[in-house]
């Protein structure tokens, strides 16, 4: 604790020592040294008062500190990122072509180092549509709850009318997303100038949403109507995300476009 603010004593500076030595675990004894009786009340309360001062000192340094090593980390990874860039562009360049079971493989052959770049087409999630869907399902179906049309124990579909019904109820979520998407699009919202394209079945299927929000255990376990509250924010529900799930393959799925992707391999 060499250049320490404030004099302290020296048990409670080889206590400190030690536990900075140990990786921040105090033995039972150093523990049981640290109590504060009458006795030692004032003395020990201003060295503690000390220590605390000094030690947060510190945690502030290794807050900077880890910020600096932070940033130099990602200044590096950005250098990376552009080396690998011009690399990729060598290759294009100047590469030999090779077919396999996998797709066309590039290399470049340059002496001490073996380039490799494979192409593969990745499905890139848009999303503003992504949010659209999600926020307009959720909309919808709050109304439906509130208003009462649906009741928590209600079937909604019966399966062997699933698709129909699912696409019925498709076309008002699709009615009411068009409608935010012009509005959006006039006010400039979307990042991008695009023609309304409706959501398919497949949307859903790919679509994950993830509620958060509160209930008791007993609540949870007793009352089986805690995702038809969700839905109608009864819960308060506090957050929702949304994912995109391609598991089973991107036909008609609206929510992304396939991209072109290249990966570099240095050997």
């Amino acid at each position: 604790m060499n250049g320490s603010l404030y004099e302290i004593s020296t048990e409670l500076k080889r206590i400190y020592d030690s536990v900075i030595e140990n990786d921040g675990e105090i033995t039972e004894e150093e523990y049981n040294n640290l109590a504060i009786t009458k006795e030692n009340l004032k003395e020990k309360v201003e060295d503690y008062c000390k220590l605390i001062a000094l030690t947060n000192y510190d945690v502030d340094a290794c807050k900077c500190e880890k910020k600096r090593i932070n940033t130099n980390q990602q200044v590096k990874v950005n250098l990376v990122a552009k080396l690998k860039e011009r690399l990729l562009e060598a290759v294009t360049n100047f590469r030999d072509e090779k077919e396999g079971k996998n797709g066309t493989t590039y290399s470049l052959d340059a002496g001490t180092f073996k380039l490799f770049t494979r192409n593969a087409i990745k499905f890139v999630t848009e999303e503003y549509r992504t949010n659209l869907l999600k926020n307009t399902l959720l909309s919808y179906f709050k109304e439906l709850f509130v208003n009462k049309v649906l009741v928590a124990d209600d079937y909604l579909f019966e399966a062997r009318d699933r698709d129909e019904e699912v696409n019925s109820m498709l076309g008002a979520v699709n009615a009411i997303a068009k409608s935010t998407f012009e509005t959006d699009l006039e006010n400039k919202v979307i990042p991008y100038l695009s023609e309304w394209v409706d959501f398919t079945i497949e949307d859903l299927k790919a679509l994950n949403i993830k509620f958060t929000f509160g209930i008791s255990a007993y609540d949870l376990i007793t009352d089986g109507t805690y995702i038809a509250q969700a839905y109608s924010n009864e819960l308060g529900v506090l957050d929702t995300s949304a994912e995109v799930n391609t598991i089973n393959g991107v036909d008609n799925i609206t929510l992304g476009v396939n991209q072109l992707s290249t990966s570099l391999t240095i050997k």
